[in-house]
């Protein structure tokens, strides 16, 4: 994650994400991407308690002169990566996401390339910048084995510009050349991309979904909620565990979507 500024949606979504990642995602580790004196030094040392792994950026080279944003994206070249989740510290870490990466790393044939497309918004976009993951050395292997990092230069902080990146130097390379090593969850829109495969694990309710924007107090943004639940649902793309209990309460007469 890339951490940066004073925004409590963001600093205490990532004190919630230090504190939720080894009951959701047990064996993996937190790192986030930070520049010395950009966020509180209280909330450094506390992430650092929580047993994250804080990077300064002004430490890595080429990394600090980047848009924070693209901070998280270079761990695409970290040799000591194996495999990289990329997640937004104003969403929550859910047993939802750990289930869906669990089905990617678990799929015949080890593919190589993971997103997460749960939300009508999502759908809209071949990767979203906070829901995507690799396995870090065959990806650069199939992108040519150069370093990507130079490449973020080329990106600013511009809304959407991390999506750029990723559409450009990595979906589309992918999808053109190596459409079987992307094996993406997708519970909205399943049929329009390459490598979509229905979600695996049901909604907890009904505006829930993985990648979803909380502010400080852990309240849902409310817009969001709202869009999904007048959005038409996609049947083929839901678990039939989910779309039996939803049609079942729609019977019953109780509202859900």
């Amino acid at each position: 994650m890339s951490l940066y500024g004073d925004d409590p949606r963001y600093t205490i979504g990532a004190l919630r994400n230090a504190q939720r990642l080894p009951v959701v995602f047990p064996g993996w580790k937190l790192r986030f991407y930070y520049r010395d004196g950009g966020v509180l030094r209280q909330l450094v040392d506390k992430l650092r308690e929580l047993e994250a792994d804080m990077r300064d950026v002004t430490k890595i080279p080429g990394v600090a002169a980047l848009a924070p944003m693209l901070w998280r994206m270079t761990a695409l070249d970290d040799p000591f990566v194996d495999v990289l989740l990329s997640r937004d510290a104003d969403s929550r870490l859910t047993d939802r996401d750990a289930a869906e990466v669990d089905a990617w790393l678990s799929a015949h044939g080890r593919p190589t390339f993971h997103c997460i497309r749960d939300h009508p918004s999502h759908a809209l976009f071949s990767v979203n910048g906070g829901l995507w993951g690799a396995r870090r050395r065959r990806l650069v292997d199939l992108l040519g084995g150069r370093s990507l990092t130079p490449l973020l230069a080329n990106f600013g902080d511009q809304y959407m510009d991390d999506m750029r990146f990723l559409d450009k130097h990595l979906w589309t390379p992918l999808s053109t050349l190596f459409p079987h090593e992307i094996y993406c969850h997708d519970s909205v829109s399943c049929g329009k991309w390459v490598g979509a495969h229905p979600f695996t694990t049901a909604r907890h309710w009904p505006g829930e979904h993985v990648g979803q924007v909380f502010d400080a107090w852990t309240r849902p943004r409310q817009g969001d909620v709202n869009l999904l639940l007048a959005a038409d649902r996609n049947f083929m793309c839901e678990p039939d565990i989910q779309s039996n209990r939803w049609s079942v309460d729609q019977d019953d007469g109780s509202t859900t979507n």
